[in-house]
């Protein structure tokens, strides 16, 4: 990470494939079963819940990380002309949950790589993060997204932190 630690701009991309939700299920099973939940109550929530879940990726999560990793790492992102590019690797979602008097955190588990934007394949470090979790922590299925934006806020943070002091 020695040359790394030169740069100030990098590229991020963001990949979500074989990703596990809440107590490792497949994605698409969770969303199956969300939308099927919610056909009973409201038929039209559930489809739009399922947009939501991918949208909120590029409208929240994204830009959250992307935010706090620029500011603790002190670096800039995105820069596609950049040497090297991040990806971050999202393994687990968890989106956390209310029942009024207590509630429980979004949190994510993943990785973060950084490779060669000219060539991807060369892998110059991969930093593994495990339960990373926001501070939000009310609402049902509809404000679940903003569970889950807190978790990347905070991982940005960290991994932000981890790769001023580490790269």
């Amino acid at each position: 990470m020695k040359d790394v630690k030169k740069e100030k701009s990098f590229n991020i991309t963001f990949a979500y494939d074989s990703m596990l939700v809440g107590r490792n299920v497949d994605e698409s099973r969770f969303l199956t079963d969300l939308e099927d939940r919610w056909k009973v109550k409201d038929p039209a929530k559930g489809a739009e819940l399922v947009k939501k879940w991918y949208s909120d990726r590029t409208r929240l999560y994204e830009p959250a990380f992307i935010k706090s990793f620029k500011r603790y790492a002190i670096v800039e992102m995105p820069d596609v002309q950049a040497k090297y590019t991040l990806i971050l690797k999202t393994k687990r979602t968890e989106g956390g949950w209310d029942a009024w008097v207590t509630g429980h955190s979004g949190l994510i588990d993943g990785e973060l790589w950084v490779v060669e934007t000219a060539d991807p394949r060369n892998v110059i470090a991969i930093i593994g993060f495990n339960e990373l979790m926001g501070k939000y922590d009310i609402g049902g299925d509809l404000e679940m997204g903003l569970r889950i934006e807190s978790a990347y806020d905070f991982a940005g943070r960290v991994l932000g932190d981890f790769f001023r002091r580490k790269s």
